[in-house]
This record gives C-alpha cells, sequence and structure tokens, in this order.
C-alpha cells in the first residue's frame, strides 16, 4: 500500500491584514522580538505595531465585506511532494473578529483535520495570557482541493467553562482520533512539586462537543523540584506522549481510563538543554514513536544523528536503537555535494511520518530530506524566513515552526490530479514549442534564408 501523500506545514498561520494595518519597522520588529525570548508557549505578549492597528478596527468598506464573506476560512497551495506548505486564514476563521490574532499556531496535525491556537490582541499565536476571552483553539476540517488550491472551514472549539482550568500551554495540547470516529482534546497541566497532575480533555463528536472534563493523575516527576517545559504533543501505539525536549517524555493510555502517567528518560546521552530545538525531536513515523536527535560528541569528533523507537516489550516500555550515522558519510555522499551546500551541522526539522529513515534538515535556508541509512539526500527544497512567518530576527528551522501532515484523502486526490494536469499541460506545450521550431525551420529552408551543408 502506498504511502499518503504529506507536505511539511508551517505552523505559524497566515493573515489577510485590515485595510490601513502597516508592517512594523525593523526596529520595532527587534524591540518586539527582544521580549518575545522564548522560554515557553505561553508568556503574555503584546503586538507589534501593525497587529496593533489590526485589533484597533479599521473600518473596512462593502466591497472588504462582501470579499471577506466570499473568501474560505483557511486556504493553501498545497505543494506536492513533501514541500513547505503555508496555510493561510480568512478573516472568517478568527473567533474575535474584534481582535484578530496576526499569528495563529498549529498545534496539531491528523490526517482529517488541524488544531489551530488562536489568540485575541493584544496576544497572539504562541503568547497568551490565562484569560479565556484571549485564548481560543479553533478545528480546521472539511477540506475540498479544485483548481490548485485546498480549502478548509473553521469550527471553534467550546471555551472551557465551569470550573475547568483554562488553557494553560500550547505545547501540552494534543487532538487525536478515537474509536468510532470521534476526536479527544487533551491537556495536561503540571505544576512543579505537586504529587498530582491534570489532565484537562475533550470529546468531539459528529454531531456535537461534549463539556470539558478533567482528571488528576499522580505526577512521577513531583520529587525532581524541576519545571516541566512542553515542546509538544504525540500520538502513537493509543497511547499520549508529552515531551519536553530538555529532559524525556511523559505518557498514559489513550483512553484516559487508565490515565497513570509514566516518565520515560530520553537515551544515549546526558541531559543538554542547548539548542534543543534544533537537535531533538520526537514525533510518530510508520505509527510508532520515534526519539530523534543531532549528537555532538563533547570530547570532539564528528556529529552523528542517531534514531530510537519506544516499543513495549515483555519488561515495559524500552528504547531500542534504529540508526546512528554520522554527518561526515552523509557529506561525502555525492548526493549532498551536488546540494553545494556547506558542510556544517545542519538544524533538525522533521521527520517522513510514514518513513522514520527519510530526516529533514535545515542548512542555509534549504530544507534537505536525507534518507539516513544510505546517507543520501533524496530532497532539496530553499525556504525564505518568511515562511515561518514570526515577528522579530530570522528563528532557526525546527519542529517547532514545521510540523509534518498526511494530506486528507480528498486534498491528496484533488491535488494529484491538479498536478497530473499541470504536467500534462507543460508537455502538450513543449511540444507545441517544438512544433513551431521545427515548422519555422522548414519554412527557411525552402525560402532560402538557410542553406543546409554551408
Amino acid at each position: 500500500m502506498a504511502a499518503p501523500p504529506w507536505v511539511i506545514l508551517a505552523r505559524v498561520v497566515r493573515v489577510r491584514l485590515a485595510p490601513g494595518a502597516e508592517e512594523a519597522g525593523e526596529a520595532e520588529q527587534a524591540e518586539h522580538a527582544a521580549a518575545a525570548a522564548e522560554p515557553g508557549f505561553a508568556a503574555a505578549m503584546a503586538l507589534p505595531p501593525r497587529l496593533t492597528a489590526l485589533a484597533a478596527g479599521v473600518e473596512a468598506g462593502e466591497e472588504e465585506h462582501a470579499a471577506a464573506a466570499a473568501e474560505p476560512d483557511f486556504a493553501a497551495a498545497v505543494a506536492l511532494p513533501a514541500r513547505v506548505t503555508v496555510l493561510a486564514a480568512g478573516r472568517g476563521a478568527h473567533p474575535d473578529a474584534e481582535k484578530p490574532d496576526g499569528y495563529p499556531y498549529i498545534v496539531t496535525a491528523g490526517s482529517d483535520y488541524l488544531l489551530a491556537h488562536f489568540a485575541a490582541a493584544p496576544s497572539y499565536g504562541t503568547r497568551f495570557d490565562d484569560n479565556p476571552d484571549s485564548s481560543h483553539l479553533v478545528l480546521v476540517s472539511r477540506f475540498n482541493a479544485a483548481g490548485g488550491e485546498t480549502t478548509a472551514s473553521a469550527e471553534r472549539v467550546p471555551d472551557r467553562a465551569g470550573g475547568v482550568p483554562n488553557l494553560r500551554n500550547i505545547g501540552n495540547v494534543i487532538l487525536y482520533s478515537c474509536v468510532g470516529g470521534d476526536y479527544r482534546i487533551a491537556e495536561l497541566q503540571v505544576d512543579t512539586g505537586r504529587d498530582l497532575a491534570t489532565i484537562v480533555y475533550l470529546r468531539l463528536r459528529s454531531s456535537h462537543a461534549e463539556g470539558w472534563s478533567t482528571r488528576q493523575v499522580a505526577y512521577p516527576l513531583s520529587a525532581e523540584g524541576r519545571n516541566w517545559i512542553p515542546d509538544g504533543t504525540v500520538y502513537a501505539d493509543g497511547t499520549l506522549w508529552w515531551f519536553d525536549l530538555s529532559w524525556g517524555i511523559l505518557s498514559c493510555s489513550a483512553t484516559l481510563s487508565e490515565a497513570n502517567l509514566l516518565f520515560h528518560q530520553f537515551p544515549g546521552h546526558a541531559e543538554d538543554t542547548t539548542s534543543v530545538h534544533t537537535k531533538r525531536w520526537v514525533t510518530a513515523s510508520r505509527g510508532k514513536l520515534r526519539y530523534v536527535a543531532i549528537i555532538i560528541p563533547e570530547g570532539g569528533g564528528p556529529a552523528r544523528v542517531s534514531m530510537w523507537t519506544r516499543m513495549m516489550d515483555d519488561k515495559g516500555w524500552n528504547w531500542y536503537p534504529k540508526y546512528s550515522v554520522s554527518f561526515e558519510k552523509i557529506w561525502n555522499d555525492k548526493s549532498y555535494e551536488e546540494t553545494e551546500l556547506p558542510r556544517n551541522v545542519p538544524e533538525l526539522v522533521i521527520v517522513c511520518p510514514s518513513n522514520p529513515d527519510l530526516v529533514y534538515f535545515a542548512v542555509e535556508k534549504h530544507i534537505i530530506g536525507v534518507n539516513v541509512p544510505e546517507h543520501r539526500v533524496v530532497d532539496d527544497k530553499a525556504f525564505g524566513q518568511e515562511t515561518l512567518n514570526m515577528p522579530g530576527p530570522p528563528r532557526p528551522a525546527s519542529g517547532r515552526y514545521f510540523i509534518a501532515w498526511e494530506l486528507p484523502s480528498t486534498v491528496a486526490r484533488g491535488n494529484l490530479a491538479s498536478k497530473a494536469r499541470d504536467k500534462e499541460q507543460q508537455l502538450l506545450q513543449e511540444r507545441t514549442a517544438a512544433s513551431s521550431s521545427a515548422g519555422a525551420k522548414r519554412t527557411k529552408l525552402i525560402s532560402g534564408d538557410a542553406h543546409p551543408g554551408v
């Protein structure tokens, strides 16, 4: 069975600016970025000037209102195969139209949905406070592909009420499928030093959403006295996995009926908190949990990329090494030399969801796909820093800003058909051009403008 088509989806969603909103100057962007040093996903943050203009509710004319009503909630030009794709949000996607988010953030991706977080100005995307009115989850679903464009609808997830804790950190939020075609959203909330953690969850049925609920679970790291810093979530093997890249992973059964948290420390090397977002990632590939890391030996020597798989055996959960390859072998391969990229240790971006051997790295504004065991570059695509779509100075490419998205079947079929039509059209144009060139040459020969054999 062929693997489903997928793309590298930029996590930060583009938005349409309201009329009159101006781009922030370079100095203002730098000042804003200095305030936005990233310890986590949930610090309160003011908007840069251009988004303040958005939040001020700039008046729009009748034509602009008509355009807003006609445009889809979400749209994207899906780039196959496995290219960087950016999702754009129309005005109808924002839960609070009077305080639109300038940088909505895609929290997680599934084959039939995306889950995005929209904050209300003056917050944005990954930066928001604990005021429930300033933070909203939106389901991106009902995808359609036509004419080379993929569109989708926005479905607002019910806000929390009735004493249920507010959304705290989107790095701890996951959306996954349940038995019967329903979905569940779950957020893990951890407080340093406390014996209990809280799982806040909501079940989304095809016809309605059940109310938010909570479950208290024993926290296995309460005695450590160390902060849990959420970096992301994964669903694999019927298990929910929440990870802190500087430390390890917390897990529990996806049914939440036996919600005992387990801690899984990362294998292979000592703790290191330096540039973890560009050196490590946790993901699901071919249905299994994978941990991949770029390891630079402390005593010197070539950097390596290594992967482990977390699997259950008769002794419980264990890490199984999959491969460990020196970058020297990748750099020395002809396929890498043909890219003309420098022999620099790259930034780790993502792993192919259907092939754990295929890892994507960023090198000098290029995202390259490497079959690691074969040391071979199989994909090389340039990307612009604007793809990351964040205020302030350039950010490193990593799993924090990109996510692998296996396309819904309707999107995959529509875009593959559109690609086939484009290729057909290109071949037709090439044949027409070749035929015209040959006809012109024959005309010249007949008229005596050219003489064969001379």
